[in-house]
């Protein structure tokens, strides 16, 4: 069942198939750039990165992996996607994300070569 939330999201309830997804982030803004699995759950899966780190969260089997400009599920809007969650035996739910001062986006697949240390495993 999805329930409408403010900001044009919506929220799913937990019986559909979930896989473990993977995000590397690292931020140059001053504020948190935040990225969630869409449709959001209730609590919402995102995280904020404020410089770098590495976040594991659960999501829905064919949910998006995007870019809010606030903080999900608080009014903020999707700013774009940069992936979607598939069933853990049909590959890496493994993504990074980086975001400049000036708020641009790259984004990719598995470990980025700027992870320092051992790949974290979620």
């Amino acid at each position: 069942m999805l329930v409408g939330l403010p900001g044009g999201c919506t929220v799913f309830e937990r019986s559909q198939p979930l896989a473990t997804v993977t995000i590397y982030g690292e931020s140059d803004r001053a504020d948190d750039a935040w990225f969630a699995l869409v449709p959001l759950a209730d609590p919402p899966e995102a995280v904020g990165f404020g410089a770098d780190g590495v976040a594991c969260l659960q999501g829905a089997i064919g949910s998006a992996v995007v870019r809010f400009d606030g903080v999900p599920g608080a009014g903020a809007i999707v700013r774009e996607q940069v992936g979607i969650v598939v069933p853990e035996d049909a590959g890496d739910n493994v993504f990074w994300v980086s975001v400049a001062a000036d708020g641009s986006l790259t984004s990719g697949d598995g470990v980025p070569v700027w992870w320092q240390g051992d790949p974290q495993v979620c």
